[in-house]
């Protein structure tokens, strides 16, 4: 489980999930026909996963590249995982969350 992002309990509102990611390398095992990055997010601080959330990742020759999931809902306490579907070289950047608390308790 990575980090749990939370605060004094107050409610947040994910806007956006952004991941700067650079891809497109040759596939570790042959051709990747349709590589996807998925995001699962936790709204209970890593305890369950909701459903995945694809993403297409660049096809081989196209490098530079940035995943963007947006309107994530809120929750006291979000984590997120990502699974890269195929088995492919990858070199993963900085990930950044907007998101503003929010004014009800």
């Amino acid at each position: 489980m990575g980090p749990v992002m939370f605060t004094n309990l107050q409610t947040f509102i994910c806007h956006e999930f952004t991941w700067d990611i650079l891809q497109g390398q040759a596939p570790l095992n042959g051709l990747s026909s349709d590589p996807k990055a998925q995001l699962e997010v936790s709204y209970d601080g890593g305890n369950t996963f909701g459903s995945l959330i694809p993403a297409s990742l660049q096809e081989t020759g196209h490098y530079s590249g940035i995943l963007k999931w947006i309107g994530l809902g809120a929750s006291r306490a979000f984590s997120f995982r990502v699974t890269i579907t195929e088995d492919m070289q990858f070199q993963a950047g900085q990930p950044y969350t907007r998101y503003e608390v929010s004014r009800l308790p």
